[in-house]
């Protein structure tokens, strides 16, 4: 039997317990990574700095982790993990780099893009492979820096093995056509030139050259060496050379020849040996 009338309800909270949405026994699932990022972009910003740039990948309620591979001529030299959409790299200039990118969450990762950062500053030696003896030649060198770099000269050099430079333009038997590089701008690209000639090669000649250039993009922490090394050979092996009773010295060829006793010695410049036939 129903009564009618104004009845009054009452709610206490004192006997309800408070249960989390997970329990303890459940796992917490990490975010799911339903496609791949995109429109992956870089920017040189300064001599030693690149900014990679991407649009994010589509997700499930939270941001997914970005990883990053670098790699050069020589593999993997960096690697690393962002959520932002956003990378700054230090990568040198003189060197190209190949960049992958690929989102993660808790299921597999997604499909890995690619960019290339280009090398923007090289420097290269052309000259004669084998040269004789006493003859004369010039090694040119190099620097060429890609349209859009700004990039300041400070120093291009020539230097032999012990890094000692060449600074004349007129004494001895090595000398530069100019103390400063020739400029000129070849398809917007910047190219500089220095020459170093050899009026007449001597033995004591033959060895490594190395060229090099101090870059600067105008900070005082952004200052690199570029250098390119190259082997001056003499063809054939050295020079023949005949001593009789220590008294007769004459040239054939590229081997010293020692006559003494009546023993024969063959010394070459090469070698700290030398071969004995008595």
């Amino acid at each position: 039997m129903r009564v009618s009338g104004l009845y009054k309800c009452f709610v206490t909270t004192d006997r309800i317990k408070a249960t989390p949405l997970v329990s303890a026994n459940m796992t917490m699932r990490n975010v799911t990574v339903t496609g791949s990022p995109s429109n992956l972009t870089y920017s040189r910003d300064s001599l030693l700095s690149v900014t990679l740039g991407w649009s994010p990948s589509a997700v499930i309620s939270a941001t997914p982790q970005y990883h990053v591979f670098v790699n050069n001529s020589i593999g993997i030299i960096m690697n690393d993990n962002t959520t932002n959409t956003e990378l700054s790299l230090s990568l040198r200039p003189d060197d190209e780099y190949n960049i992958r990118l690929v989102a993660t969450g808790e299921d597999l990762p997604s499909g890995i893009i690619t960019a290339t950062v280009p090398q923007v500053v090289s420097i290269d030696v052309q000259g004669p492979v084998m040269m004789l003896l006493s003859s004369s030649f010039s090694l040119s060198c190099t620097l060429t820096l890609a349209p859009k770099v700004n990039v300041n000269v400070i120093d291009m050099f020539w230097a032999n093995s012990n890094l000692n430079q060449f600074n004349s333009t007129t004494d001895g038997d090595i000398f530069l056509d100019a103390l400063e590089p020739t400029m000129i701008s070849i398809n917007d690209s910047v190219v500089y030139t220095l020459t170093l000639n050899f009026s007449s090669l001597q033995p004591s000649q033959v060895g490594e050259y190395v060229c090099g250039a101090l870059l600067n993009d105008g900070a005082a922490t952004n200052t690199i060496s570029v250098a390119s090394n190259y082997s001056i050979v003499v063809q054939g092996t050295n020079t023949f050379k005949y001593k009789i009773n220590s008294s007769l010295l004459f040239s054939v060829s590229s081997v010293l020849l020692y006559i003494s006793n009546f023993c024969l010695y063959i010394i070459y410049f090469y070698s700290t040996n030398s071969s004995s036939y008595c």
